[in-house]
Formats: structure tokens, sequence, C-alpha cells
């Protein structure tokens, strides 16, 4: 039974020289990667909400489908132009469920602020208006502040220089946002916890609060002993 179903597939797909009476057609020409290159889909990793309210209750499209994103994936060192962002919406609780994050209502206070919670699952992250990477992109740029000591400049310049097209290149902001998330969310995961700030931060206010959450005495116990985070430590 599974060597039938094997066989079919190629015929369904067109890649059989022979049809389904196993008669010869025609030599098949190569097969060019960009004719069957997948379509990337930026959206949530769960398409019910969790919350113990509303669990399980299905998420809704939060945006209408002509003002969808169309953004700029960085995917290994391959940049994927007009990918589609999804954002989930629970229709009771109004929890926002986006790929790297989840944004609620905090109705423990007065004001009800917004609250950002960094997922570590997080398959891609937003770093930039209309651009997202993936987890290779990331930890190359820690990688390379860590083991070479590189500047977030220096390693944009690098990663243009090599992987960067007329599209599309990368700005030092872009590449400290990177830096940034995937360490919060690195450390976040050896903590047991999923970090959680207020919505609307910008970079140098999500860093203070990851140091007050993650950090003991403003040392971040996974880097405990590495020159550079005693550096940053001291500095700041």
């Amino acid at each position: 039974m599974l060597s039938k179903k094997l066989d079919k597939i190629p015929i369904c797909l067109k890649l059989s020289p022979y049809d389904g009476r196993g008669n010869y057609k025609e030599k098949l020409f190569p097969i060019l990667r960009h004719e069957i290159e997948p379509a990337y889909v930026i959206c949530p990793t769960s398409f019910i909400c969790g919350t113990l309210e509303c669990q399980p209750r299905c998420l809704i499209q939060s945006t209408q489908e002509n003002d969808i994103p169309m953004v700029a994936l960085i995917k290994g060192h391959t940049v994927h132009q007009n990918v589609p962002v999804l954002t989930g919406k629970c229709p009771r609780c109004k929890t926002l469920y986006a790929a790297d994050h989840e944004c609620f209502q905090d109705t423990s206070t007065i004001q009800n602020n917004l609250k950002h919670v960094y997922l570590n699952s997080a398959k891609y992250l937003k770093i930039g208006k209309s651009l997202w990477v993936d987890h290779l992109f990331s930890t190359s740029a820690i990688n390379a502040m860590f083991n070479f000591h590189a500047s977030a400049s220096a390693y944009a310049e690098y990663w243009n220089n090599t992987f960067g097209t007329e599209q599309i290149s990368i700005t030092c902001p872009q590449i400290w946002q990177a830096f940034v998330q995937q360490s919060v969310r690195t450390i976040a995961e050896e903590c047991g916890i999923d970090a959680e700030s207020n919505d609307g931060l910008n970079i140098k206010e999500v860093t203070t609060q990851a140091y007050s959450l993650l950090g003991e005495n403003g040392i971040i116990r996974a880097a405990d002993q590495h020159a550079l985070i005693q550096s940053v430590t001291i500095h700041s």
C-alpha cells in the first residue's frame, strides 16, 4: 500500500515521465529551485487562545485581508520578499497573538496597561518595520559579538558585504534588535519563564527591564565570567 502511494506522488506532482497507465510521455526537464520554493507565511504558532478563561477558543485574524503587512524575511542567509504577517486575536479577551510575542491587557492594575510577552518558542523575530529574521540570523549576531567582540555596526557591514542585495541591507539598530531580542529569549528560556514587559518600549527600555527581570544585581548568570558582559555591567 505504501509503495503504491509513493508511486502516485510523482504522477500527481507531474514529475514522472510516464502517465498513470505506465506509458512513456516525455523526457523530464531539470527542476528549477525557484519554481518549487515554498510560500512563507509568518503567523502565530498557536491557533487557539491560551488564557484560562478562554481556553480553548479559536483565534480570528486581527487585520483585514487588504491590510495584511507584506515584509522581507531573512531565513538562513536568503532574503524572501513579500512575506505576509498574520496576527491572531481572541474575540473574548482581546489578546493579540503574533509570531514572536503576545500582547494582553493587564487587568490587575488600575491603568489596564498592555503587556508584551516575548515568546521563547518564536521561530522568527521582528527587527525592523518591515523586516523579520530567523534564529540563524539572530544567533549569528550574538555569536559574532561574543566570540569576536564585534560591534553591531561591524556585523551589519559584514552581513551586507556578504549576503546583502540591492533590495535589502541591514542597519546597525536592526542588528542590535536581533541581539537583544534573542538574548532575552535565550536567558528567559534557561530561567524557565517568558519575559514580560510593558508594551511599546524602545530597545533601550527593553534592555533595562530585561536586566531587572533576568539579572541578579546587574549580572545575568548565563553570561557570568564573560569579559564583555562584565564590561557592559560595570558601565551600565
